[in-house]
């Protein structure tokens, strides 16, 4: 399938304080209705997922090669991930009706930015709702439900793989509460005695934040202790719904992570497991009245939250995590970059100080953060 590229050079900062500095952005000549709906990395390589073709881009955002995503009636193909043990790619195609289980594809390395089925279409019978979002870890793919998190694990040989149920959910059950309803997810990894540890929040709609322990078995994540953080106890609106709870350092003793409301501002606290104490950094401020969008992304000081208008405008507040932990009870955005009116955010991360973003229906944009790298 043929695209024509046409690339922009910006020299200008997309940014209000001109702490971000955008150098390229990318137009893409789509196919009528084509959409950007997902992103992923392979071997430095940047993966675009529409919501009918699969483009590989260099470093520039220019197309390299692209692939058809495979045609199925009253289904998307919405969610892309990188396997990291393999060359591979996991597309998940959801029904657009409910109750319908998803079908997932594996796409392997044929040479240099090329891409090939692999093995069989892998219906999801765990799966029974729709998801935003998947994550794996060695050979463990997790996937939220609206009561628990889903952990199987991917198992791969030369010609084909499949899906594999395994013996723990992460639910009500394992966190000895009455119930869930899980709204976000996040994982992080650590080392503690030479073994590699995770450590998982859950947000809960209502309950705040629930953390799980797991340990690496066989490149398969294993939980085995959790708890709850006592978020009420703060000053934090008794009316506040809770979104998503993102971590942004852990170690064996403690957890630095927001915690996105609905509605409310997001704030930053840091968990002391040797205290068993929560401490309260600041809260940031949201932009204007604007809805919680899309996800939180980080990387090392930079942290990015997207808010999104009834026109479906989004600006990203920036904020600099060294400037969050100066005991400043509530902050300012460090800077914003601003999106016009799109459906789906695209952001992630390149390098420590470098970021590409969707800055229109079809356009991304690579932009340099100043002053965010670590010391």
């Amino acid at each position: 399938m043929a695209i024509i590229l046409t690339l922009t050079m910006l020299f200008i900062a997309y940014s209000q304080k001109k702490t971000t500095i955008c150098d390229i952005e990318q137009y893409y000549d789509f196919e009528q209705n084509e959409n950007i709906v997902d992103h992923t990395r392979i071997n430095q390589t940047d993966i675009m997922l529409t919501n009918s073709n699969i483009y590989i881009l260099d470093e520039n955002l220019q197309v390299l090669n692209s692939i058809e995503t495979p045609e199925i009636s009253d289904y998307i193909c919405n969610k892309i991930i990188t396997h990291p043990l393999h060359l591979i790619l996991l597309l998940a195609c959801q029904s657009q009706q409910k109750g319908i289980n998803p079908i997932m594809f594996a796409y392997k390395a044929n040479g240099l930015n090329q891409y090939e089925l692999f093995g069989e279409a892998v219906q999801m019978q765990q799966v029974k709702e729709n998801f935003e979002k998947m994550i794996i870890v060695g050979n463990s793919l997790l996937i939220p439900q609206s009561d628990k998190i889903l952990t199987l694990t991917t198992v791969i040989s030369n010609n084909s793989w499949y899906l594999k149920t395994t013996s723990y959910t992460l639910d009500a059950q394992f966190l000895n509460v009455s119930n869930l309803n899980i709204t976000n997810f996040d994982i992080y990894s650590y080392v503690k005695d030479f073994q590699t540890n995770y450590r998982i929040l859950i947000s809960d709609y209502e309950n705040g934040v629930y953390w799980i322990e797991a340990i690496s078995k066989s490149n398969n994540i294993v939980p085995y202790n959790s708890g709850r953080f006592n978020i009420r106890s703060f000053y934090i609106p008794n009316t506040a719904r809770f979104r998503s709870a993102v971590i942004l350092n852990a170690t064996n003793s403690n957890t630095l992570f927001i915690l996105q409301t609905y509605v409310d501002s997001s704030f930053l606290f840091e968990y002391s497991f040797t205290s068993s104490q929560l401490f309260f950094y600041s809260t940031l401020n949201k932009y204007k009245d604007w809805n919680a969008f899309s996800q939180i992304r980080n990387n090392k000081n930079a942290i990015l939250i997207p808010y999104q208008n009834y026109q479906k405008v989004v600006v990203i507040n920036l904020f600099n995590l060294k400037s969050l932990k100066q005991n400043q009870l509530t902050v300012e955005p460090n800077d914003l970059l601003i999106s016009a009116s799109i459906d789906n955010l695209i952001l992630y991360f390149i390098s420590e100080n470098r970021l590409v973003f969707r800055s229109d229906v079809d356009a991304l944009t690579r932009c340099t953060l100043m002053n965010y790298q670590e010391v």
